[in-house]
């Protein structure tokens, strides 16, 4: 949740982390990409201030996995559903985090 008032001396983080779901990551890679996304969820999550993670999907068509939360859990169960399929966007995922990291960054400016 996402506050909708942010004091002056609040420090807001907004952060898009970019998941490689294409067919090439089957298997290991596939399992140690979410054994690291959970880890760096956590650390983000840990840190002081307001924290927000999205997850975008880097696969032929890049996608919004899951909307900007605090949530750990949310964060936990979607990254350890993604399966492994597709081709490689890596255009397309990075103009999508972009994206929603303004969005979001806009919303408290």
């Amino acid at each position: 949740m996402m506050a909708a008032n942010v004091s002056a001396t609040s420090v807001v983080r907004y952060c898009a982390l970019i998941l490689d779901t294409s067919g090439s990551m089957a298997g290991t890679p596939c399992t140690v990409q979410k054994q690291a996304a959970i880890k760096f969820c956590e650390s983000l999550l840990a840190a002081n201030g307001e924290n927000y993670v999205a997850i975008v999907n880097l696969n032929s068509v890049a996608s919004i996995g899951c909307n900007f939360t605090d949530d750990i859990d949310v964060l936990k169960d979607y990254v350890n559903g993604i399966p492994a399929s597709g081709g490689t966007n890596i255009y397309e995922s990075l103009i999508i985090a972009e994206s929603i990291t303004i969005f979001a960054t806009n919303l408290t400016s």
